[in-house]
């Protein structure tokens, strides 16, 4: 009796813990602890693991995701043994929260989805609304708002039925975000006031700061920035008050992203640094924004190798959060596929033997070929894998996918096969007239024939000379509501198909669109990186390079000459070249011919001197060049003359004709010195002592004395 009254104890911990989780987490922690310990103490396994379980959603809602991730982790095997699919949905539901609060978007995505297998098993409507409005969140934070809002009409069927407050305003404000995303603007406002106030009536402190912050943002986009700040002040206490370093650093970005629209670059950066704080090295979508604001702003003030920084780390973190996304998404989609497969595997079940044995053998054949292309980043691979199993289905001599152009407002036939050999590409206008293939795309309809030129009367009215003889089926493929593809498959012979092989081919197509999209995707990501590698490159060339004659600045200078000196047994020579007589050109003809004349005289040196050695420009009229393998003074006086040769030819420079001449100093490393300043201090002075010397005097010097002080 003692130990039934302390389990009664224990349950009421933990539904004070669940309660309070939201406005109170770090309370919570405390009550689920202690029905911890007391379970422990009665030796009752289900009770601990559902305290823990408790406690896993009160450290998710103080941010502490990757502890939080790891206790739900530890569970899971313990309820996968238990069996219980109302537990299995929870436990899943709570791991995909946990991925998506740290990007893991493609983990999440799978994690949704077993909980939603789940959910359906055990016939939980509030399981099944949560990981639907879960995959909406999902979705909206992806930025694909139209599947967002669909998914959320499909949770407001279920709403008929109970469903706790807590879940009813998570959907409103989904609902909202996803409202304002699409551009309606105005009722999405009046909504999330009504969210936000019923968040406050809940005690629902994670939901009201992220309405908040929402708030914040469309008053940011009107121009209202003082109303914006307001908002974000109020999100402050709330993040405060949980305890909740995540909702801190989300703060500190969208008060940065504030400053900047009033340009208040000073403090925007500050802000912006102290959300990498709180972030605290976690990879995700605030600290990419961070980055990526952090890069701009920098570029914005010159500071390049800052702005290069924050540009690396933004692109190591968009690498590690999207680059996998797409194989996850495609695990995510196999698991929902083979969920439904069960699905209609139980409704068979009723079926009469001889139709179920067919009809699961049509499954298997669609799931095969399904398998096959979603598990192909590839589209030529794509096509070739249903190629050939439609070949031995359906006698299918050709197939292939045809793209719109939206640009061009064409239909692109840019992946096809025939007889195993890959057909060049071609494309034809969305409105050409006698095309099935556009009267499919235009129509959105699945148009199917036996006979083409005989079926030509029913879509065009008369027989056309274009088009030939045989079978042929065309599938429209849809992303949000609008096709974007064309599927076919053709054969020379006429009555090649039959009516049963349409629900083969359709239903594969529902795979193949999933596979097309993905491969997208992914070709999509590899042109970002290929364009991020490009202006990464761009901005470390820019970063270490004189923008006016495009000779190495003293950055680059700098990494040349380390990477030089780093070599066991290197010799080189240190040219300290200083142009005689330049200021005055700047004085009497001004800038811009001083300009022309230095770009001139760089190009000069690039000529005169070997691939192996390294210009520079260091400051106005200032130059060095590294003399790579060069160690004896003759060496180094052969290639200063011919330098002084070249650089002392007359210039002309738009109706002027100029002469200068210039001094040189020679060092030689390692005996002059180590380091590059040491280096540029002995060729330096050495170039000074001839640099007011008599005409018959040479232009150059040799330093004299080692010198590496600091």
């Amino acid at each position: 009796m003692e130990i039934e009254l302390v389990r009664e104890h224990i349950k009421s911990l933990l539904d004070r813990s669940w309660n309070m989780a939201k406005a109170s987490p770090v309370d919570a922690i405390a009550e689920a602890h202690q029905a911890e310990n007391l379970a422990l103490e009665i030796d009752d396994t289900f009770l601990v693991q559902q305290s823990r379980f408790n406690r896993s959603w009160c450290l998710l809602y103080t941010g502490k995701y990757h502890q939080a991730l790891g206790l739900l982790l530890d569970l899971l095997p313990w309820y996968d043994d238990y069996g219980d699919s109302y537990w299995l949905s929870k436990m899943y539901n709570a791991i995909g929260y946990t991925q998506q609060r740290l990007s893991r978007f493609g983990e999440a995505l799978e994690s949704y989805w077993k909980a939603r297998e789940h959910a359906i098993n055990a016939s939980n409507t509030a399981e099944i609304f949560t990981t639907t409005n879960n995959l909406a969140s999902l979705e909206i934070e992806k930025g694909e708002y139209q599947i967002a809002l669909q998914l959320i009409a499909e949770a407001d069927k279920r709403m008929k039925q109970d469903v706790p407050d807590h879940l009813l305003a998570d959907i409103r404000l989904n609902r909202c975000k996803a409202q304002i995303a699409v551009n309606d603007v105005s009722q999405g406002e009046i909504n999330l006031r009504k969210v936000i106030n019923f968040a406050r009536d809940l005690d629902y402190k994670t939901l009201e700061f992220d309405g908040l912050i929402t708030l914040a943002m469309i008053y940011s986009e009107r121009g209202q920035e003082d109303e914006a700040m307001v908002s974000i002040s109020e999100a402050m206490k709330l993040a405060l008050s949980l305890a909740n370093t995540d909702l801190v650093s989300i703060v500190y970005l969208r008060r940065a992203q504030v400053l900047n629209a009033r340009n208040n670059v000073t403090e925007a950066i500050e802000n912006l640094s102290k959300c990498l704080y709180f972030v605290d090295q976690r990879d995700n979508k605030v600290a990419l924004d961070a980055h990526r604001l952090l890069s701009s702003l920098y570029k914005h003030m010159g500071n390049y190798r800052q702005a290069l920084e924050h540009y690396h780390n933004g692109s190591q973190l968009e690498k590690n959060i999207f680059h996998t996304e797409s194989k996850a998404q495609i695990e995510a989609l196999q698991i929902q596929l083979q969920a439904e497969k069960r699905i209609r595997e139980t409704q068979l079940a009723r079926i009469r033997n001889k139709e179920l044995n067919a009809r699961n053998q049509q499954l298997e054949i669609i799931n095969l070929i399904g398998r096959e292309v979603a598990s192909s980043l590839d589209i030529h691979r794509i096509i070739q894998t249903l190629h050939k199993h439609f070949a031995e289905l359906m006698g299918v001599q050709i197939l292939g996918v045809a793209l719109i152009n939206e640009q061009t407002q064409a239909l692109d036939f840019k992946y096809f096969i025939e007889k195993d050999m890959m057909l060049e590409s071609f494309s034809i206008p969305l409105d050409t007239h006698a095309s099935y293939a556009t009267y499919a795309v235009n129509t959105g309809e699945l148009v199917f024939s036996n006979n083409a030129r005989e079926d030509a009367y029913e879509y065009f009215g008369n027989v056309q000379d274009n088009i030939v003889q045989g079978s042929f089926i065309y599938v429209p493929l849809y992303k949000d509501d609008a096709v974007y593809a064309l599927f076919t498959l053709q054969s020379n012979k006429i009555q090649a198909f039959k009516v049963a092989h349409i629900e083969l081919v359709r239903s594969v197509s529902l795979f193949l669109s999933i596979a097309i999209l993905n491969a997208l995707t992914h070709q999509h990501i590899q042109t970002l990186t290929r364009e991020i590698v490009k202006e990464k490159n761009e901005i470390a060339h820019l970063a270490s390079h004189d923008r006016l004659t495009k000779l190495n600045n003293r950055i680059g200078l700098e990494s040349h000459f380390d990477q030089l000196s780093s070599q066991e047994g290197i010799q080189f020579a240190v040219v300290y070249i200083d142009l005689d007589k330049f200021k005055p050109v700047n004085d009497q003809y001004g800038h811009e011919i001083g300009d022309e004349v230095l770009q001139i005289l760089a190009e000069r040196m690039r000529r005169a001197t070997r691939r192996s050695d390294i210009a520079a420009r260091i400051g106005g009229d200032e130059f060095v060049i590294i003399l790579n393998g060069v160690s004896t003074e003759a060496e180094a006086q052969q290639i200063v003359m011919q330098l002084q040769e070249k650089l002392s030819s007359p210039i002309s420079v738009r109706d002027l004709i100029l002469k200068l001449e210039a001094s040189f100093g020679i060092a030689f490393y390692p005996e002059h010195g180590h380091s590059l300043k040491a280096m540029l201090k002995a060729s330096d002075e050495a170039m000074y002592r001839v640099k007011y010397r008599d005409d018959k005097e040479p232009p150059f010097a040799v330093a004299v004395d080692f010198d590496d002080k600091p």
